[in-house]
């Protein structure tokens, strides 16, 4: 059975995905944050997409 995940991508790449259902408040924020610190750009630069899988 799939689920919803919350995927976040930078230029149409996968950085990484977490569970709706796993995730607390403050995480997608947070997480922004850390990818766009370990990639070198901007939090506005990561997308964010939920996908089913």
């Amino acid at each position: 059975m799939k689920e919803p995940w919350i995927m976040f991508c930078l230029q149409g790449k996968e950085l990484c995905a977490v569970t709706v259902r796993g995730s607390f408040p403050g995480e997608v924020t947070a997480t922004k944050v850390q990818l766009a610190a370990e990639n070198h750009c901007g939090q506005n630069e990561i997308q964010i997409k939920i996908v089913d899988r």
